[in-house]
């Protein structure tokens, strides 16, 4: 008889090894659809439910990988840094994943470093991994790696929409102008109704082309698109601001600020706008506040240099500025998201 609770045994198991591929083929199926939400929601049900270590970590790439999408980027960095180990068929997968939240979080020498570490693992070099490679070289200011990442995307994945803008950009970095509109307008051309192409092009010719009147042009078709979309309201105002109307820069800069108060370039833009308006002391205050929501991170060191130059000696932040109010702004604001500021 003994050989019978043997067979139970094994058949137990095989069916419970079975149930355990099915959900996890479920949150790769809700993955593949996009449905990063529901993925999420699937994957914290299964880790619920699992004592066992091991067990829980097979789901952890799919739930990382949720989390990064929605940019839930600390808790995504969080899952991988709990589970790494844990399921070692795993490990390369979360390393991956962990790559990308680093990249979300503006670390992007440490994203190198653990998509270094995926390689080596065994990750394939997908477009997802050569996209991640792309966002922590551009991040790190080494446009032309950045570009020969993207390059690399674009050879699988030639309707990455992402990979065509973000190559775009690091292309007007190093003042390639003509294949940064050329690769703009491909972008546009798979997704004409993208705000964020629409405003990191409209960054573009505001930055690069000094063309604010041409810049504005995209952000206002960005924010037809996205009418909480902090980023466009707030280049929008540094163009209207360029163009010498100061009145309707502070009003788009407040309903960015209102969209997305923790948006460090908000205060950046202020900071600057007080400058040139000889309020040095409240264009300090500005300039604090966005050091303080790490602008340094996604913005370099301009900042922390205009503070060298102007706020010696001021310690004490004065009052912000008064801006006029805009009525009420929506509250709900969507996830955060690459774009340029």
């Amino acid at each position: 008889m003994r050989w019978i609770g043997i067979l139970l045994f094994v058949i137990a198991h095989a069916a419970f090894a079975q149930t355990e591929d099915k959900r996890l083929g479920h949150a790769r199926q809700l993955l593949a659809k996009g449905k990063a939400y529901k993925a999420k929601s699937h994957a914290e049900r299964y880790r619920a439910v699992q004592t066992d270590p091991a067990i829980r970590a097979q789901m952890s790439p799919y739930y990382a990988d949720a989390l990064n999408r929605i940019a839930e980027y600390e808790k995504a960095e969080a899952v991988c840094r709990q589970d790494i180990g844990a399921s070692p068929s795993s490990d390369a997968q979360l390393l991956l994943q962990w790559a990308i939240a680093f990249n979300g979080l503006g670390v992007f020498d440490s994203a190198l470093v653990k998509l270094e570490r995926a390689r080596a693992s065994g990750v394939e070099v997908s477009p997802v991994y050569q996209f991640a490679s792309g966002t922590a070289l551009q991040g790190l200011k080494q446009w032309e790696a950045a570009v020969a990442a993207y390059d690399e995307v674009l050879k699988g994945e030639e309707t990455n929409v992402r990979a065509w803008r973000e190559r775009a950009f690091c292309h007007a970095m190093v003042g390639d102008t003509a294949k940064a509109r050329m690769d703009y307008d491909q972008a546009l051309a798979l997704a004409p109704k993208d705000p964020v192409t629409l405003n990191s092009r409209g960054y573009f010719k505001a930055y690069v082309l000094n063309d604010h009147r041409a810049a504005i042009t995209d952000y206002d078709r960005a924010i037809k698109m996205d009418p909480n979309y902090s980023f466009a309201f707030n280049n929008r105002g540094w163009s209207w601001f360029k163009l010498g109307d100061p009145e309707k820069a502070l009003r788009d800069i407040d309903l960015a600020r209102r969209k997305k108060a923790r948006n460090p370039f908000i205060y950046r833009n202020l900071g600057l706008i007080r400058l040139e308006q000889g309020d040095t002391a409240s264009a300090c205050g500005q300039f604090r506040t966005a050091l303080e929501m790490d602008f340094a991170r996604f913005g370099g060191d301009e900042v922390e240099q205009l503070m060298k130059a102007h706020c010696a000696g001021r310690t004490t932040p004065p009052p912000s500025p008064v801006i006029p109010p805009v009525g009420n702004a929506p509250r709900n604001t969507p996830p955060p998201r690459t774009n340029a500021p």
